[in-house]
């Protein structure tokens, strides 16, 4: 009778747990369907309907991902923390992936620009010359200009082209790229020219970044040793008293320990990684 009574007050909490957290999962739901939709127009122009993705994601997570989670590790809050840990991966894998691909854009761009100058100064016009480009650039660059190219063969102008290019990638070099050909084909003058002193200024902005990486490399290792150390240590210690280290992980007081320490290193990390954002 009395697991009937637990299983029963169980559901019953989930249940209202659910309903009380009703408006916040709507709210997440909308952000995650935003967010996919956002993260699909950035790689290509065509539309996706994230809410397909996002409910199936959603079913798997809380219908399987989290039961498993909770009743295979025999600590239920450890497989809570993991799931949770899954359950936002895929966004933070997705967001490092687009911030190496925007990385590896901006330092292909100086060179860009001077092929594109080439091009025109051998007689192409600017949107033959974005062309020439989308066949014969580099990756991941080259992605970029062909969505443009294709654009402007359906009858796109090419300065729209252009400039929905730069709200995709939201990088300022590519929109003082990208303002400068829409100012050239609006204003006139000598495109050539313009695209070298852009290319020059590009590498001079590129020059000074190295620098500053350089001369802040030492901070950002140690970023890396504070997030780093204290599952180091654990480890370390796991092997030398073992028993400790499981009263930890099982126990509420080891609990009230961790739980303190882990929110201090994440505040300690997240607050040195924005001031080392900040100096880049």
């Amino acid at each position: 009778m009395i697991p009937v009574i637990l299983s029963v007050l169980s559901g019953a909490a989930v249940g209202l747990a659910v309903w009380a957290g009703r408006g916040y999962l709507a709210e997440r739901i909308r952000r995650d369907v935003q967010w996919l939709e956002h993260s699909a127009w950035r790689l290509s122009p065509k539309a996706v309907d994230g809410r397909k993705y996002v409910g199936m994601w959603y079913v798997a997570m809380f219908a399987v991902m989290l039961p498993l989670a909770v009743l295979v590790f025999p600590v239920p809050i450890i497989g809570l923390g993991l799931w949770l840990a899954v359950w936002l991966v895929p966004q933070q894998v997705f967001q490092r992936k687009w911030a190496r691909r925007r990385t590896r854009i901006e330092a292909q761009l100086p060179a860009m620009a001077r092929r594109l100058a080439a091009a025109v100064g051998a007689g192409l016009s600017q949107a033959e010359a974005i062309g020439q480009l989308a066949d014969e650039a580099p990756e991941p660059i080259c992605h970029e200009f062909q969505i443009m190219a294709r654009q402007w063969e359906l009858g796109n102008d090419m300065n729209t082209c252009l400039d929905e290019a730069a709200r995709r990638l939201e990088l300022p070099n590519f929109r003082m790229f990208a303002s400068a050909l829409i100012l050239n084909s609006r204003m006139g003058g000598n495109l050539v020219q313009t695209m070298e002193r852009l290319a020059a200024s590009l590498e001079s902005i590129a020059e000074m970044r190295q620098e500053v990486k350089a001369a802040t490399a030492e901070g950002r290792a140690n970023i890396k040793v504070l997030l780093i150390a204290p599952f180091l240590m654990l480890v370390i210690i796991t092997f030398i008293d073992r028993k400790s280290v499981v009263e930890l992980l099982t126990t509420l007081t080891g609990w009230l320990f961790l739980l303190p320490a882990a929110v201090l290193t994440a505040i300690g990390y997240l607050w040195a990684r924005s001031m080392m954002k900040r100096s880049l």
